[in-house]
């Protein structure tokens, strides 16, 4: 019985994987190029053990590359220094007015690619090459935890309280998509948050494991988000809901830390909610 052959790549698949390996070679040619302190920065990527690892790598290369920035003579005499062209590219700001870029946000913008700024082209085959080798060592284990973390979110969800924060949305866990950096409240907390929302008039209401604190009117209802620490979040929705097109909901939130005519603040966050329908 004889084995099958491999499939064999199309035309264009063989042009396409010719294309992504010249890419890759030129990628890193560009670094070769670089003196060695800069190139030892730039292929620090090498270095990352495990995806969490690689969150503050883009961060961590640029604040490395802005200490070996030279720092352009200044016109006046005694004043520090505060431009300075980019170590990897040696170019400066588009204004015909001034040289370098300004330090330190200037050149960080340019090393990052922030806000409107180009990011730097030597900056950019470094990361594209940090992404790719991580995409290689990390993919399958990344995958598996991704998997794991979601049969555990299931099975918690089969057993705690939820939160619903819209009407026909999904129910959540109290840790659930609460933001990035922030922290869910704890039983105690949480309790306090509850009152704050029954004195602004929220009703607390509780099918079975899931609650959801709403407040209702002609033409909207509001849904309260009490879960993460610092703030209570507010989604408006129009009632009956456009079927098509349309903003579905408007957002606002109270700080905590506000005690004084809350219930003012409130209604005045509401107000300028319901006006962007």
């Amino acid at each position: 019985m004889h084995k099958k052959r491999p499939q064999e790549l199309t035309p264009a698949d063989a042009t396409i994987a010719r294309l992504r390996d010249e890419l890759y070679q030129a990628r890193r040619t560009i670094l070769d190029l670089m003196p060695g302190d800069i190139r030892e920065i730039l292929t620090s990527y090498y270095h990352c053990e495990t995806s969490k690892a690689t969150y503050t790598w883009d961060d961590e290369v640029a604040a490395a590359l802005i200490d070996l920035a030279k720092p352009l003579p200044n016109a006046a005499p005694g004043s520090i220094p505060n431009r300075a062209y980019c170590p990897l590219c040696q170019r400066g700001s588009s204004s015909p007015y001034a040289e370098g870029f300004a330090l330190t946000e200037g050149l960080r913008r340019h090393l990052l690619g922030w806000g409107d700024v180009q990011r730097c082209d030597v900056m950019d085959a470094a990361i594209a090459l940090a992404r790719e080798s991580w995409r290689r060592r990390f993919e399958a284990a990344d995958a598996a935890e991704a998997a794991k973390e979601r049969e555990q979110k299931e099975q918690r969800k089969r057993t705690e309280n939820l939160y619903r924060l819209g009407p026909n949305e999904d129910p959540l866990l109290i840790d659930e998509s609460v933001g990035y950096g922030r922290a869910a409240r704890d039983p105690t907390q949480l309790m306090w948050a509850e009152q704050r929302l029954s004195a602004l008039g929220f009703q607390v209401v509780a099918e079975g494991r899931i609650k959801s604190y709403t407040q209702s009117d002609k033409g909207f209802v509001v849904y309260a988000d009490p879960r993460a620490e610092g703030e209570i979040s507010f989604r408006v929705y129009w009632m009956p809901q456009p079927k098509k097109f349309g903003r579905r909901y408007a957002q606002f939130s109270l700080k905590d830390a506000w005690k004084h005519d809350l219930v003012t603040k409130y209604k005045t966050r509401l107000v300028a909610a319901l006006s962007q329908q």
